[in-house]
């Protein structure tokens, strides 16, 4: 095991109409957030952003132990998401479709 991915969500609340989103857990490293965004939520744009979710308490998740192929090919589906900028979120596609393809 390389590292631990876990799927999560939250149901709507007063300030969210639900979020999805990842988190990746490094064997012996920090663990990292990432979810699409179309909502500006903290003034850096939408599309993927890093970190927003930590301490986010979810009220769904599912747990994976993933292995070094795994994690890259999860790097691979984040770095397309990164690149996509603005974009990386639209009603067509939001968090749930990317926490769902990663």
């Amino acid at each position: 095991m390389d590292a631990i991915l876990k799927i999560h969500c939250i149901a709507e609340q007063s300030s969210l109409a639900g979020h999805s989103w990842i988190e990746y857990c490094p064997a012996g490293g920090n663990n990292r957030t990432f979810g699409t965004w179309g909502n500006d939520p903290v003034g850096k744009g939408n599309g993927l952003l890093e970190g927003l979710e930590l301490g986010y308490a979810p009220s769904h998740s599912r747990t994976a132990a993933i292995d070094a192929n795994q994690a890259a090919r999860l790097h691979d589906v984040i770095a397309r998401h990164a690149a996509l900028g603005n974009a990386g979120w639209t009603i067509a596609s939001p968090c749930s479709a990317f926490a769902a393809e990663a």
